[in-house]
């Protein structure tokens, strides 16, 4: 196990050292960070306060090492520790249940290192490493059933409610114990305890909720300002349910067959002794062990029966499916060389799809893609341009293929009001255009940047192999700043003062016009289209935006 541990620590101190972009999530937390030290207030309404306080520290060294506002490294850096002190806890614990030896070692790297967890564990993502809390706080309420106490109980109370304010899935932990237990201890004859102790352990789940419900309602303050804290929460609650309203809500949006077409990600060998570990953990298996399959059983399904889905949000299940599966590797090792062979085979094969999901990261694009794109952006907090800005910037990992029906695996979304309170800009240097047709020239001064997409890029239905639906091939971005450009008139037209292959982006000097990509040359009536004149001057000067980057799904171009 130490060595399986060191290992994966190797790969994430090299993941922390060099990935360098992050998910719309990941970003997002990380902007929440100058809004929790006082200095902002926008926040990002849709995450847990907690993953932004657990990130103070990191961007306290980015500052300190003045290094680019947008590198996330040493974020990273947090989040590989977490994880691996959460691999090293869920080992023991597991080995508390049923032992130290080499079954329990099996189930701990079928349940662990996963494809899902070699696809988001270098990353902030909080779907991995507060699993192993899941698993204590069962663990913790199998013992206070036991033996209660005070400390137990204020514990239970304490993790109940940090949990979900690092993702406000875990809220449903506690409904799982709460409805779990009864039946876990009818099913091993001690109904009697459930009399003595259950409402304690239900008062703790009431206090968590209090907890959790208070703690939202003072972090939500912004942007739920004008309305009282204990409504707060139950606001945000409707946003983040609204948030794929316009495309017929997020039942329409996301496939029901998720998880189920993605099996492998979570492990061969563990998604095949699932099951028979269910079943041979209600009826042979200890307390917890009733506990931790009832409490999976209604987190399966409760995820499920949410609309909104992607593979790794049955991530955190991970240490569970580590306790389940001893149970039937045991069985198997008594039955034979043959059916250990096979469940050799189907270790093998889930670690080496892990091992293949981990050297992804290998890829320059993982490095380079957003600095590279954003490098003309100035990075001091001085800036007093504007940056106009519609869609999010997306960028798409240069990978064949997906997790399939995943909206967002592999595709990382950066808003421009994010950028702008990374890098420190002032509040309401950031212009939203709902169309291009809004934008005109009235607004626009020297030095300001644009952020022109041809739109939002999610993997979308109807889902087939290789996951590459929504991906238009004729996707760009552009990333272009304002200058005083020179016009030539030359053959009926103007004459751009400018290197032949520098593209300019052309605004009409109101709104309602189509802005022009140019190289080289343009007509006399695309001038007067965009300009209004009646004239044909010689030698203006416009304003325009000289193209700096452009780029498509996974080619850029420079011009700098």
């Amino acid at each position: 196990m130490a060595v399986a541990l060191l290992a994966v620590g190797g790969w994430l101190a090299w993941a922390a050292a060099t990935v360098n972009i992050e998910s719309e999530d990941g970003y997002g937390t990380l902007s929440n960070v100058p809004y929790f030290l006082g200095e902002r207030t926008e926040h990002s309404f849709n995450g847990g306060p907690l993953p932004a306080l657990l990130l103070i520290p990191a961007q306290l060294l980015v500052r300190a090492l003045e290094l680019h506002p947008l590198d996330v490294r040493p974020a990273h850096l947090t989040m590989a520790i977490a994880v691996l002190c959460s691999l090293a806890a869920s080992w023991s614990l597991l080995a508390r249940i049923h032992g130290r030896d080499g079954v329990s070692a099996l189930a701990w790297l079928a349940a662990l290192l996963t494809p899902v967890f070699a696809s988001y564990a270098p990353f902030i993502s909080f779907d991995i490493a507060p699993a192993v809390l899941v698993l204590w706080m069962l663990y913790l309420v199998d013992r206070h059933m036991q033996v209660p106490s005070v400390g137990r109980w204020v514990l239970l109370a304490l993790v109940g409610a940090i949990l979900p304010m690092l993702k406000q899935t875990y809220a449903l932990l506690w409904v799982a114990i709460v409805l779990a237990m009864p039946l876990a201890l009818r099913l091993g004859g001690e109904w009697r305890l459930l009399r003595k102790r259950y409402s304690t352990l239900c008062s703790a789940a009431v206090v968590s909720g209090v907890l959790t419900w208070l703690c939202y309602g003072l972090a939500l303050a912004v942007p739920y300002t004008d309305s009282p804290w204990w409504i707060r929460p139950w606001l945000q609650i409707q946003a983040i349910s609204g948030m794929y309203d316009k495309e017929g809500g997020a039942a329409a949006v996301f496939a029901i067959g998720t998880y189920a077409r993605n099996l492998w990600a979570y492990g061969p060998l563990c998604v095949a002794l699932l099951l028979p570990g269910l079943a041979m953990a209600l009826r042979r298996g200890s307390r917890l062990e009733r506990l931790i399959a009832l409490s999976w059983l209604f987190l399966v399904l409760a995820l499920h029966w949410t609309s909104f889905k992607e593979v790794r949000y049955l991530a955190f299940l991970a240490p569970l499916n580590a306790v389940l599966c001893v149970r039937p590797l045991r069985g198997l090792l008594a039955l034979g060389t043959p059916l250990r062979a096979l469940m050799l085979a189907g270790l093998l094969a889930g670690l080496t799809l892990t091992v293949l999901e981990a050297m992804r990261l290998s890829r320059p694009y993982y490095r380079h893609a957003v600095l590279d794109f954003l490098e003309p952006l100035p990075v001091h907090a001085q800036f007093q341009g504007s940056i106009f800005g519609g869609d999010p910037l997306s960028f798409v990992a240069p990978e064949p293929g997906a997790f399939f029906a995943d909206r967002y695996h592999r595709i990382t979304h950066l808003m421009p009001a994010t950028i702008a309170i990374l890098y420190g800009y002032r509040s309401g240097s950031v212009r939203q255009l709902r169309s291009t047709l809004d934008f005109g020239l009235g607004s626009v001064r020297a030095g300001d940047f644009w952020m022109l997409t041809s739109g939002l890029v999610v993997r979308q239905k109807p889902f087939r192999r290789g996951n590459l639906e929504g991906l238009d091939r004729n996707y760009f971005k552009i990333l272009a700043r304002a200058e005083w450009l020179e016009l030539l008139a030359a053959n009926g037209g103007y004459r751009l003062q400018a290197p032949a292959d520098q593209p300019f982006v052309l605004v009409g000097r109101r709104a309602g016009t189509a802005p022009r990509l140019v190289e080289g040359h343009i007509d006399q009536s695309v001038a007067a289209e965009l300009w209004g004149w009646q004239a044909t001057p010689a030698r203006p000067r416009v304003l325009a935006f000289r193209v700096l980057r452009r780029c498509g799904l996974h080619d850029c171009r420079r011009f700098d």
